[in-house]
């Protein structure tokens, strides 16, 4: 499923602080090593989850950036001409 630049920077958002804290005591705490595997096998399945968004193609006005450049590009091509 595709979703929106904003609607996956949410979700990303969203999986932040519990993926830190997760790294952060995997870091800093001894644990037993069923508590670590536990804590490693979510760190690993929210990184999956986050290489998996896809994000949609971007529709409507061309970004200003873009439009400059084409300027700038017709423009060389008529100077070479």
């Amino acid at each position: 499923m595709a979703f929106t630049r904003k609607k996956a920077s949410q979700i990303v958002t969203g999986l932040e602080r519990p993926l830190n804290r997760h790294v952060l005591k995997l870091a800093a705490l001894e644990a037993t090593a069923e508590t670590g595997a536990v804590w490693t096998r979510d760190v690993k399945r929210w990184l999956r989850e986050i290489a998996a968004l896809r994000l949609k193609p971007a529709v409507g006005r061309l970004k200003a950036l873009t439009f400059m450049l084409g300027l700038k590009m017709n423009r060389l091509a008529e100077w070479k001409s």
